[in-house]
């Protein structure tokens, strides 16, 4: 039996046990609220954290959609600056083969192509043509007999009749001076008196005569040469003989065009009858001022006029094409569109430049037909020229047939490159310039067939631009025109001098038949 002692002991050690396990308790209680708090301050931090994670994250997400958008719109600039740069290419590569630049833009450096379809023959002239040379003069102004008089030997030399000929042809220029005097005298039979009558030419006490007067308008005229250097060619072919003036030049200029201003109206109305017209314009200057010269021409007539302006009014100053009925062969300058009562012809010359120009951008097979199309329809006109004067209903509707199909196909296959390269302003398209290029022809197929349909129509308006091609020579010999007056009377007689050429006329006998008939000026001092 347990003594009390030992009950004592036994609670004793269970009170501290007791006590023990309160401390450890204790401690464990401490502990975990210790464990909480850190928890607590751990899941704040992480919070925090997450805060500050989500705040970054935002801010990359923020910067990587900036990023996005700068490499967008570098991107599109990227795509404006490479299509800019195929513009200027596209420029560069222009000439006046595959654009409507002058050919004094090309440079040194400039290709020559040749649209012309070989015919297999060999260069220079053929077997058979017409050959040009110079010919014996039958009655020679002077002769000079070369006779040998002696012998090596010292003998006397009894030369034949027979003898071989030689000729130097050469001009001789020199001063001519004719006097005429004038008397006065009485009649024997009634005693009245009768004066000597000076002719037409002898108004002035001294004066220039036609053939003079001819060879200066020649120098201005056809030579473009400007009135100082007339003075001074005039000066050393005669040995200072002759001395005239720049004012006396000018003046001998004006009264050729005056006595040349019945003719030249009269041209223009003779133009009007014709019936296929050539029409083209180019710009000049007067005193820094642009202005725009207006050319109609057929086979026989060129008329050339300037206007303030290129538009419709110069057209009706001009009063050759209003009211015209007959063909018209021009380009696509919207004024002649206001000619409604003729029939329009359209340059091909121009859609040859232009189209071999995209050509050569876009490599389009269709554009290549176009181009080989055009070029062998206009030879086989050529070929029908010379057995009859105009195709077959069933001829011409095969050519139109397949002209038309050729722009049907090249219109589809560019409509699918113009809608996959859309952009804001239809001019930054690159594939715009062959939109305009292909929907003009589809709108004016029949008009660009004209020398097809009408073999008195050309394929192109070369007439018109030859005959306006001297105003650019003109203009990079003077610079610019002086005056209007002289404006108007280098284009009277150079209407003159390009209708006499075109007829076989020698315009320098026309210019001295001119002088002759009508008074002469003065010299001016």
């Amino acid at each position: 039996m347990a003594t009390k002692v030992q009950y004592q002991k036994a609670y004793r050690k269970e009170k501290e046990a007791t006590k023990n396990m309160q401390s450890v308790i204790s401690d464990k209680q401490l502990y975990i609220e210790e464990l909480e708090r850190t928890i607590a301050n751990l899941g704040k931090e992480i919070v925090q954290e997450d805060k500050s994670l989500a705040q970054e994250l935002k801010e990359a997400r923020r910067l990587l959609d900036n990023k996005d958008a700068e490499i967008e719109d570098i991107k599109k600039k990227l795509i404006l600056k490479t299509e800019e740069c195929e513009r200027l290419k596209s420029r560069l590569n222009k000439t006046s083969q595959n654009s409507s630049k002058p050919p004094s833009t090309d440079g040194l450096k400039k290709k020559v192509y040749n649209s012309r379809i070989k015919t297999g023959k060999s260069e220079g002239g053929q077997v058979g043509h017409k050959g040009v040379t110079a010919s014996y003069v039958e009655t020679p102004d002077t002769i000079i007999e070369k006779k040998v008089e002696k012998c090596s030997c010292g003998g006397h030399v009894i030369c034949s009749e027979k003898y071989k000929k030689k000729q130097i042809i050469d001009i001789e220029v020199k001063r001519v001076v004719t006097e005429e005097r004038a008397y006065s005298g009485m009649c024997s039979t009634c005693g009245k008196k009768n004066d000597g009558v000076f002719s037409t030419q002898s108004s002035a006490r001294i004066q220039y005569g036609p053939e003079l007067k001819s060879f200066i308008a020649l120098l201005s005229v056809e030579g473009f040469v400007p009135l100082e250097k007339i003075v001074e060619l005039v000066q050393q072919v005669t040995k200072k003989a002759l001395t005239p003036s720049k004012g006396t030049v000018s003046n001998i200029i004006k009264e050729l065009a005056f006595s040349s201003k019945e003719a030249f109206n009269g041209l223009k109305e003779h133009v009007k009858t014709s019936s296929v017209l050539y029409a083209d314009e180019t710009s000049v200057r007067l005193n820094g001022k642009g202005l725009w010269v207006h050319v109609v021409s057929t086979p026989t007539i060129d008329i050339l006029e300037a206007s303030t302006t290129r538009g419709f009014d110069a057209i009706l100053e001009m009063g050759i094409l209003p009211g015209y009925t007959g063909v018209l062969m021009c380009d696509h300058f919207a004024m002649y569109n206001k000619l409604t009562e003729a029939i329009h012809a359209r340059c091909n010359a121009h859609i040859l430049r232009e189209a071999k120009a995209l050509y050569e951008i876009h490599k389009r097979s269709e554009i290549g037909e176009l181009l080989t199309f055009l070029s062998e329809m206009n030879q086989w006109v050529k070929q029908q020229k010379q057995t009859k004067t105009e195709a077959s209903p069933d001829e011409v509707e095969t050519i139109l047939s397949t002209y038309e199909g050729i722009l049907t196909r090249w219109k589809t296959a560019h409509d699918i490159d113009y809608k996959s390269n859309e952009r804001p302003r239809k001019v930054d398209n690159p594939f715009h310039p062959e939109k305009l290029l292909v929907e003009r022809l589809l709108k004016f197929q029949e008009e660009h067939m004209r020398f097809v349909t009408n073999f008195n129509v050309s394929f192109d308006n070369n007439m018109a631009e030859r005959a306006i091609r001297m105003t650019k020579t003109k203009m990079k010999v003077s610079g610019c025109f002086r005056s209007e007056n002289g404006l108007s009377q280098f284009f009277i007689l150079r209407s003159l001098v390009q209708t006499a050429k075109k007829n076989g006329q020698n315009y320098y006998e026309l210019f001295k038949e001119t002088f002759s008939k009508h008074k002469i000026i003065e010299p001016t001092p």
